[in-house]
């Protein structure tokens, strides 16, 4: 054979093999830890992968003798740590069940705990549209305000991660602990006579606070004291003329008056004229 012809039979070969072979890819860097299987961590907890220095053996020539020697190295390896925890975006419940007491300068404030998926971390009190307070607890009193002025307060729940829920709101007005105001006159004040007693009747008096009681006199002298709006003065003397009174008052301090006169007379009725 010649040197050409074993060149062209060496060169079939090598093809005819090339051809026949199952060629597999290998993969460079890929760490022990990184071809393992994650363990199986606890719950609330998720495996990730971290780095490690750690002592190996490397056997390493020494004077031409094969010695064993230990050297620093990194690698991959999987721990258990705790999960991240999931993001807050739920807000609380909206506070129910608002009140207000209003007082002399003040308002005290109270209502019904909200609920929260995780859990409700305080309040925030808003006055008028602006923030005044922050309490944990479902009450607060709000001071150093001006009596007779209307305050819209607003009530929200918030929890740890911030979110607020939906304002509740009421109005109050604070009032001095003295009332100085005297209810109006009882007015359509009447009265019919028959023999020997006068049936009296008026129209309901205002109040800014509320009409605790109506007074009635007689030429002067109290002769009842009440919350209804008649009344039947008896025992008179026909043919008498008596002045009467009907007075309001929400508090001892404060009334107002007016008056009617009329004579009473068996067996007719007449309609008195205010004095």
């Amino acid at each position: 054979m010649t040197p050409t012809n074993h060149l062209r039979t060496t060169a079939a070969a090598m093809a005819a093999l090339l051809t026949s072979a199952v060629l597999t890819p290998v993969a460079y860097g890929a760490t022990a830890a990184a071809r393992q299987k994650p363990p199986r961590c606890a719950a609330g907890k998720v495996a990730v992968q971290r780095k490690k220095r750690v002592r190996v053996a490397k056997k390493i020539k020494v004077h031409g003798k094969k010695r064993t020697k230990k050297v620093w190295t990194t690698k991959k390896v999987w721990v258990c740590v705790a999960a991240p925890a999931l993001k807050d975006t739920k807000a609380p419940t909206a506070p129910a069940g608002v009140d207000a007491a209003a007082g002399n300068g003040q308002v005290a404030l109270v209502w019904s705990p909200s609920r929260d998926d995780v859990g409700v971390a305080g309040y925030r009190v808003f006055r008028d549209g602006q923030l005044v307070a922050s309490p944990a607890a479902t009450q607060h009193t709000d001071a150093g305000l001006a009596n007779g002025q209307s305050y819209t307060y607003g009530i929200a729940a918030v929890d740890a991660a911030g979110n607020q829920s939906p304002v509740s709101t009421i109005v109050a007005t604070p009032r001095s602990s003295r009332d100085t105001t005297a209810p109006s006159a009882p007015s359509g004040f009447t009265a019919a006579a028959s023999s020997k007693q006068v049936q009296l009747s008026w129209d309901a008096a205002s109040d800014d606070v509320g009409v605790v009681f109506y007074e009635l006199r007689r030429d002067g002298t109290p002769i009842a004291f009440q919350e209804g709006r008649t009344f039947t003065d008896e025992s008179l003397v026909n043919g008498t003329t008596y002045r009467r009174r009907a007075t309001t008052s929400a508090s001892p301090a404060t009334a107002s008056t007016a008056a009617a006169r009329s004579s009473p007379r068996p067996r007719r009725p007449t309609t008195w004229t205010p004095a």
